[in-house]
């Protein structure tokens, strides 16, 4: 048994609310929202509502694990953090800002991965390869926005998109829990610390959702500084996919890299 207002529920989110419960009543929607409560004051700071499953419960009545789940209630290890956007961080001599994509984004997009097509054999698409037009472009991004096991982060110097990150799951019980990851930078800003940044924001977000236990990449064999920099930041190798890729009439094997989240 779980005893009320001990709860903490986690999700994407970053709009903080305070609601005051005096009589212990108190009304969250259990599916869609950060809570943590305290319960000397008998407060609750909501960090955001969605629109299902409004419920209403007494602080003082004990209430079952089954029934939880039957809510859609999850009691959780407590201290689980949210990851609030933008993000601001100081690479060399510039302020690199870092959100969830929109819609809105997509023709920069667009171009941002036509540019580095051409500027590194370190990923899957070449040059004249991505196709996809802006219409299409904004659906991705807000399917991504769709899904609280997914997320497009993009990286912004001024109003230059310089980084994209993202990662992906899928919507199968038994394999939410699991996904891939994207990164990449534009050359002019390598070594710049950028990657670093963008894959720390992605890691952060994936360990505040309560949903993501594993996060899977895969790196080219000969991407000396990107196996480095997922190792300094826990990732270790699972395997080798051979012929993974062919790049320039060569076959290019790939490191599966995974940081399991616990």
């Amino acid at each position: 048994m779980h005893q009320f207002p001990v709860l903490n529920i986690p999700t994407r989110s970053y709009h903080p609310k305070m609601i005051q419960s005096p009589s212990g009543e108190i009304a969250i929607d259990s599916s869609l929202c950060v809570c943590s409560s305290n319960s000397d004051s008998g407060s609750f700071t909501i960090l955001f509502t969605g629109y299902l499953n409004i419920l209403s419960f007494n602080s003082k009545k004990e209430v079952s694990e089954q029934e939880c789940i039957r809510s859609k209630c999850f009691f959780v290890k407590e201290g689980i953090q949210t990851v609030e956007f933008p993000r601001t961080v100081e690479v060399k001599d510039h302020t690199l800002m870092i959100r969830e994509a929109e819609p809105s984004d997509a023709e920069k997009m667009i171009e941002y991965v036509n540019t580095i097509a051409s500027e590194s054999n370190n990923i899957s698409l070449g040059p004249g390869d991505f196709t996809i037009t802006p219409e299409r472009e904004k659906e991705i991004v807000q399917s991504y926005k769709n899904k609280d096991n997914m997320v497009f982060l993009v990286g912004y110097i001024g109003d230059e998109l310089v980084a994209l990150c993202d990662f992906s799951s899928s919507s199968r019980p038994r394999m939410k829990h699991t996904g891939e990851l994207g990164i990449s930078v534009l050359k002019k800003y390598w070594r710049y610390g950028i990657g670093r940044a963008m894959l720390g924001t992605l890691i952060d977000w994936a360990k505040s959702t309560g949903i993501i236990r594993k996060m899977n990449l895969r790196v080219t064999t000969y991407n000396v500084g990107g196996i480095a920099l997922y190792e300094q930041m826990g990732f270790k190798k699972d395997g080798i996919i051979t012929r993974d890729m062919k790049i320039e009439g060569k076959f290019v094997d790939t490191i599966h890299m995974g940081l399991e989240i616990d």
